[in-house]
C-alpha cells in the first residue's frame, strides 16, 4: 500500500477522510517553485553552521527522551526555524489548505461546569516546532516512531485522537533512495502493544514543493539515503512544522527560541498560534495577560 497523493487544490472534504483513514497524505504543489527556492535560500546559511557528518552518539544525547538511537547520523538539523527562517515558516503556517487540515484534526470543543455556569470552549492548535532537514548520502534510516510520544500520550487502538500532527514540505525531490520519510499507513489506529516493523513502511515519494501531512500517532521515520554522492538528487532537504493541540506543551519554546527582533515582525495570526496569545482556556498567560501584551 502506498500513500495517497492529491493535488493541493483538493477540497478539505476530500483530504480529511483519507488522512483520517491512512494517518498520512501527500499534497502535490503545496507551494510553488518560487516558494521552494526562497525556502532553500533562507535555510542555506543555517545549514552551514552544522557539521555535515554528526555521529549517532553526539546527536542522540539531546534526544534521549525519545529512546535509544532516535536520531540518524549524516543528517543536518536546524531547529528554531520560526526565528531563523520566519518568511518560510509564516508561508507554511498561513497556507489555507494546511490551516484547514490542522483545524480538521486538532481543533476541539470542550465542556466544563464552573459553579452553575456551563462553559463551552473551542480550542485550536499551536506551532510546536519547526525544523529544517538535510539528509546526506550515507544517512541511516531513522527508527520508526510516533511524534506524540513527546507528549506522553496513551495510545488507544482505533482512536483518531492525537496530540499533534506534522507537515513536511519537500525542498527537493524525495525518493526511496535519498531518504524519503517512511510511513506505515493505518498505524495511527494501532494500540500500544503493536511494534512497528520496517517492512510495513512505505516511502513518501514527493516532488519538490509537495507536502506530507501525518498524524502524531502514525509510525514513521526518515529513510536511509543510499544515493550516490554524484547524483543530482543525492541530498534530500525538507522543512517540517509540528503542530499540537493548544493545551499541550510545545516541543520548542517559541517565545524563547524566536528573537524579540524577529517576533516583532511576525503577523498577528502567526504570533497567536506560536505562543504569544493565551490558549482558549486561558493557559500561557504572563501576569494574567497574553504574552504579547505583557
Amino acid at each position: 500500500m502506498s500513500l495517497v497523493t492529491l493535488p493541493a487544490t483538493a477540497s478539505i472534504e476530500e483530504i480529511l477522510p483519507i488522512l483520517k483513514r491512512d494517518g498520512a497524505i501527500i499534497l502535490s504543489d503545496f507551494v510553488t517553485d518560487e516558494d521552494t527556492r526562497d525556502f532553500l535560500e533562507e535555510l542555506a546559511p543555517h545549514n552551514q553552521r552544522e557539521y555535515e557528518n554528526p555521529s549517532v552518539a553526539d546527536v542522540n544525547k539531546y534526544a534521549a527522551e525519545m529512546g535509544e538511537g532516535f536520531l540518524a547520523s549524516n543528517t543536518v538539523r536546524v531547529y528554531g526555524l520560526l526565528g531563523k527562517c520566519p518568511k518560510t515558516i509564516t508561508k507554511i503556517l498561513q497556507n489555507p489548505v494546511g490551516k484547514g487540515i490542522f483545524k480538521g484534526v486538532l481543533d476541539d470543543v470542550t465542556h466544563a461546569r464552573v459553579g452553575n455556569q456551563h462553559l463551552v470552549t473551542s480550542t485550536t492548535y499551536l506551532l510546536s516546532g519547526a525544523i529544517g532537514y538535510r539528509i546526506l548520502p550515507g544517512a541511516e534510516a531513522q527508527i520508526l516512531h510516533r511524534d506524540q510520544t513527546i507528549h506522553s500520550v496513551k495510545a488507544e487502538a482505533n482512536s483518531l485522537f492525537t496530540s499533534m500532527m506534522g507537515i513536511m514540505v519537500a525542498g527537493t525531490e524525495s525518493t526511496a533512495k535519498n531518504g524519503a520519510t517512511n510511513v506505515i499507513p493505518g498505524s495511527h489506529l494501532w494500540g500500544p502493544e503493536r511494534a512497528p516493523q520496517p517492512e510495513e513502511a512505505v516511502p513518501a515519494i514527493m516532488k519538490k514543493g509537495s507536502a506530507l501531512f501525518w498524524f502524531g500517532s502514525s509510525y514513521h521515520g526518515g529513510g536511509a539515503n543510499t544515493e550516490d554522492v554524484a547524483s543530482p538528487t543525492a541530498i534530500r532537504q525538507g522543512i517540517a512544522c509540528f503542530i499540537c493541540r493548544e493545551y499541550y506543551r510545545q516541543e520548542e519554546n517559541q517565545t524563547l527560541a524566536v528573537p524579540a527582533s524577529v517576533a516583532h515582525t511576525l503577523p498577528e495570526d502567526v504570533l497567536a498560534i506560536s505562543g504569544w496569545r493565551k490558549a482558549s482556556g486561558g493557559a500561557g498567560f504572563v501576569e494574567s495577560l497574553d504574552p504579547i501584551d505583557a
